[in-house]
């Protein structure tokens, strides 16, 4: 018997795929004998799909296994299902870790051969280093989802013991296979997983555990777009599945989507709970395009990125300096931004002039940092005013939105520009849902 079976489901992501595991491979080629890999596509007739299933069958060592039943990210499930090792690690198809990780894993199971747990590690952010890593989620509701990332300093010696967290992002969890408890198979789509897990374990007696060594790093962005549909009728739902079967108060669910998503029927969702649904009209219904749109002055093209970035690109060099940014909508009202870039140079002196307002943990000084985020207390009239102190010439701004799905994350926003704080030319309007 192998000792840990490493596995994905995926959805379009190749690129994903081939990377996450020629990294695992790369770095355990001593440990080939004791490692099974498992891919389970969820769109196996794609080209994307295509693509996955001839790179597994090129390796010679990953069992690729298509997977039509439904199209959920709880098809994790089929991961232990199919594993054939003592332990289960299932990971997103777009996770690295750091050399020797998954032996030290292996190590810790070999010692620990009849625990039933549930296993996380610390997320690490793409500056890789100079921050906290992410040790656990907080079971809090935010932005359409449940939990938040939480850091905790017992988590950043990689060599520190392991410690109990309430929940954590499921990008990666172990456990011993035959212990593992499953997602509702009800679940389609994506969303709910989240805490919901966890509180099944929790329920048998069991422990969530972060392991201080097992760090890794995922990839947030999609330039290309996500892939895979998302339909807020199949998260709704996924949350009250898992709340029903935990015996939870669903009301907790409808309280916190309801604030944010007026035009659902709940009453309906709630009633038809024990039914088959059909969601293939919910899917050929939505759409979640994004258009470029030309503004006017020297502005030539603003086109975003997925929704995580923003490009502002100038014909010619423009000279200001003043950047105001208004954020007007966002999923919970109130407002975050990440790393602003400015090319050429960034700009050696440039300052925060002023701000509508600051989580004390998400100051507006972040905005200027890398891979850092400002975010609001407030959930009106908020924005933010950079200060470069001289003008200087710019050929283009980057704007990033928070990592993941933090709170404030933009859905409509415009950039200013300014030489006298008196007088402001819009350069930027950003609509995500515009048609």
């Amino acid at each position: 018997m192998k000792k840990l079976t490493i596995g994905s489901a995926v959805y379009d992501d190749f690129e994903g795929v081939y990377f996450s595991y020629q990294s695992l491979r790369l770095n355990n080629l001593d440990l080939k004998n004791d490692i099974e890999y498992i891919i389970i596509d969820n769109n196996p007739s794609s080209s994307e799909g295509k693509a996955v299933k001839h790179f597994c069958e090129s390796t010679k060592c990953i069992k690729y296994i298509p997977y039509t039943k439904k199209r959920s990210t709880s098809v994790r499930n089929e991961i232990f299902k199919n594993s054939t090792s003592e332990f289960t690690l299932c990971i997103d198809p777009h996770v690295l870790f750091e050399t020797d990780t998954i032996k030290k894993l292996i190590n810790f199971f070999d010692k620990n051969k009849e625990s039933k747990d549930l296993y996380h590690g610390p997320m690490l952010y793409d500056i890789i280093d100079g921050h906290d890593p992410v040790t656990h989620m907080d079971p809090l509701w935010r932005d359409n989802m449940f939990g938040v990332w939480g850091y905790d300093k017992k988590g950043i010696n990689q060599d520190s013991e392991p410690f109990e967290i309430p929940m954590h992002g499921l990008g990666v969890f172990a456990c011993k296979t035959d212990a593992w408890l499953g997602f509702n198979e009800k679940f389609t789509g994506f969303g709910g997983e989240e805490g919901y897990i966890h509180k099944k374990f929790q329920k048998q007696n069991r422990k969530i555990w972060c392991l201080p060594f097992f760090r890794w790093i995922h990839r947030f962005q999609r330039p290309l777009g996500v892939k895979y549909p998302l339909i807020m009728e199949e998260r709704v739902r996924n949350y009250l599945l898992g709340h029903q079967e935990l015996g939870l108060d669903l009301n907790e669910v409808i309280s916190h989507f309801k604030s944010m998503n007026h035009d659902l029927d709940y009453n309906q969702l709630i009633n038809d709970l024990d039914k088959e649904i059909d969601f293939e009209f919910l899917e050929k219904k939505q759409s979640f395009e994004k258009k470029s749109k030309d503004q006017r002055g020297c502005l030539s093209v603003n086109s975003i990125q997925s929704w995580e970035k923003s490009e502002i690109n100038f014909k010619s060099p423009c000279v200001f300096k003043y950047i105001k940014y208004e954020i007007y909508d966002s999923y919970d009202n109130f407002a975050s931004l990440r790393g602003i870039k400015i090319l050429p140079k960034q700009p050696e002196h440039i300052s925060i002039h002023s701000f509508s307002s600051e989580h004390p943990d998400f100051p507006a000084s972040n905005f200027l940092v890398p891979d850092k985020a400002w975010r609001t207390i407030d959930n009106n009239s908020n924005f933010i005013i950079l200060d470069i102190r001289s003008p200087v010439s710019i050929e283009k701004i980057i704007t990033y939105a928070p990592l993941g799905l933090g709170s404030g994350v933009p859905v409509e926003f415009k950039v200013f520009a300014s030489n006298d704080l008196i007088q402001w030319t819009e350069i930027s309007h950003v609509n995500i849902f515009e048609d």
